[in-house]
Order: structure tokens, then sequence, then C-alpha cells
């Protein structure tokens, strides 16, 4: 199976809520397919999560009796459509709230590219992040990467980190490469992880992109040394954009 799963194969594993697939070709191609394997994830997120959701928080007070002392129609609604006018008044308004509060979506997506990979050894991660610089989107590269973090960052393997950085490199959407490098801030208070951060900036197309990620390790205290302040201000002094340069040589203590 070389193409990608549809929208409903996709809905129909996920409804599965972890259940083996029966297709054994399907099976096959989401062990090969990252992106899939991502999409799957995200539903699967999302029915776990409109399984969990709260009921309605009832407002306060009764909003019907100042609705219907202002409105000519309220001798002429009698009966059922009473009663159903009320009831959905105060079910958009206490959905709306619960809504406003919780913000269930940001919810979902936080725990879907925020989860920490599965327990895997540093030989296990290498093959994975050289089947990534295949043919595996932009984006799914990023989520993937961002799950893998913990576990390749957990130890002091330099060549695992070489080969994670070197996957890093191969995302050519300076949009995902951004997203995915301020999500490595956590692990940028080594110097050598700082360094391969500033190294993996200094191709992007996007100085705004790039500034967010400098002024990103600038803020998070990872420009330590005189070495990588150097490589730091050579990258933030090359760019066309002075504004953007100006912005990260000003995040730049002492600078």
């Amino acid at each position: 199976m070389s193409m990608h799963l549809r929208e409903e194969e996709i809905n129909a594993i996920a409804d599965l809520r972890g259940r083996p697939v029966d297709s054994r070709e399907t099976s096959r191609h989401l062990d090969e397919c990252p992106e899939c394997r991502q999409n799957v994830a995200v539903i699967a997120a999302v029915m776990t999560a409109a399984g969990e959701l709260r009921q309605p928080i009832v407002p306060a007070r009764d909003l019907w009796p100042s609705v219907s002392g202002r409105t000519v129609y309220t001798r002429s609604i009698r009966g059922p459509w009473l009663y159903t006018i009320i009831f959905s008044v105060l079910v958009i308004a206490g959905t709306s709230t619960w809504l406003e509060r919780t913000r269930p979506w940001e919810r979902v997506r936080t725990s879907v590219e925020e989860a920490v990979a599965p327990v895997a050894s540093d030989a296990e991660l290498a093959s994975i992040l050289i089947t990534l610089r295949g043919d595996a989107s932009d984006a799914g590269k990023r989520v993937e990467l961002a799950r893998m973090a913990p576990a390749v960052f957990r130890g002091r393997n330099l060549p695992l980190r070489e080969e994670f950085f070197a996957t890093v490199s191969t995302i050519r959407s300076d949009g995902e490469r951004r997203a995915l490098l301020l999500k490595l801030m956590p692990y940028s208070n080594e110097i050598a992880v700082a360094a391969a951060m500033i190294d993996a900036v200094t191709p992007m197309q996007s100085t705004s992109g790039a500034a967010d990620v400098l002024i990103g390790l600038a803020e998070n205290s990872a420009i330590t040394t005189n070495e990588l302040r150097v490589r730091y201000l050579r990258v933030a002094d090359g760019w066309e954009s002075k504004e953007d340069g100006r912005r990260a040589r000003a995040a730049l203590p002492g600078n």
C-alpha cells in the first residue's frame, strides 16, 4: 500500500481504540507510515477527549425572566415551545462558558503533539530517525521528532543527537522547523544542543522564524559561552531583515 490511508479508513481505525486492525495490509502500512499513524493518533485523541467532556455549566441565575420581560411576544409563547426556548438559552450559555474556560481543543492538541515517545533503545531510535529522512512530510517529521526528543536527550549519546539534528536539517518548511526548534528549548541548556539549534536556523529563509528561535535561546539563558554568543550574533547579523536582526540582538543579555 503506497498511498496514504483515506479519511474514512483513518476514522475507522481510530474508533478501534487500540484494538487490532482487521486488514493486514492496512496494519503494515501503519507500521511503515508515520504520517498516517499521527493522523490516527489525532482522531483517537479527539474521540477520547469528547468522551470525557463534562456536563455543561448551568448559569447561576435563570436568564429567562429578564428576557421574557423585554419581548412583546411573551404572552403568545405557551406550551412546549416555551420550555424549548428556555432550555436552548440555558444550554447555549452553559456550553459557551464551559468551552471558553476549558478550551478542550487545546488540550487535545497538546496531548498529541507533546506525547512522550515510547521507551526504545538508542539503536531503535537511530533506525527511526533514518526512516524519517525518507518520504515523511515536514509536518510528520516535526511531530515524530518532538515525540522522540525526550528519549533522545535523556542520555549522553552524542552520535544519536547528531542523527536527530541531521533529520531536523531535512525539514524544508521554515514554519515546521521553527515549531520543532521552539519545542526543543527545554533541552537547550546544554552547550552542544544550543549550538546545534543555532546551526539549524542558519539556512532558514524566514528570518522572522529564525529570530524567534534565537530569541527563545537567549531568553532560556542557553547562550552560556563566548563561542555560542559569537555564533548567535553571526547568524543575526547576516540577515537582510535588519528588524529581525535587531530583535535577536536585543534579546541577548549584555548586548
